[in-house]
C-alpha cells in the first residue's frame, strides 16, 4: 500500500504510513523506503544512517519517525496522521516530539520541560540530537 501511494501521492502521503510500519515492523519499513525513490526520503534516509546513535541491530528503524521529526520538523503535519499503533517505546517517543514541536509553537514552556524530560528518558540519544537545534 505504500509503494502504491508513494506513486500516486508522493512524500507527504506516505510518511504516516511509513512511520507506522517502522513502529510495527522496522526491518520491512527499513527494505522498503529506498525502494520508494522519493528525493526527500532519500535524504532522510542518508541522514537517518549517518547520524543516528542506536542498538546497531535491524530493529533501529523503529526510531526512524522520531529522527525525522527532530531532522525536518516540516514533517510533523503529515505524521500526525499516523494511527495509533501499540504503542511501542518508538512511537511513544515520535508522539512526545510531535508535542514537543507543537508545545515549541504556542510557547507553552512548563509542556515543553516536560516533553523534553520525557524525550530524554525515552531515548537520549534522540534528545541529544533534538538539543542540538534549540
Amino acid at each position: 500500500m505504500v509503494e502504491a501511494k508513494s506513486r500516486i501521492a508522493g512524500f507527504d502521503a506516505i510518511m504516516p504510513l511509513l512511520a507506522e510500519l517502522a513502529w510495527m515492523a522496522p526491518q520491512r519499513a527499513q527494505v522498503l523506503a529506498p525502494r520508494l525513490e522519493l528525493p526527500a526520503l532519500d535524504r532522510l534516509l542518508r541522514g537517518f544512517d549517518a547520524e543516528f546513535e542506536g542498538e546497531g541491530t535491524p530493529g533501529d528503524f523503529t526510531w526512524f519517525p522520531s529522527w525525522a521529526l527532530i531532522a525536518d520538523s516540516r514533517l510533523a503535519e503529515c505524521l500526525r496522521l499516523s494511527q495509533p499503533g501499540a504503542n511501542t517505546h518508538s512511537e511513544y517517543c515520535a508522539r512526545v516530539v510531535l508535542n514537543l514541536l507543537l508545545f515549541e509553537r504556542q510557547g507553552r514552556h512548563a509542556e515543553l520541560v516536560e516533553g523534553r524530560r520525557k524525550l530524554r528518558e525515552l531515548h537520549p540519544a534522540l534528545f541529544a540530537r533534538y538539543m542540538q537545534g534549540r
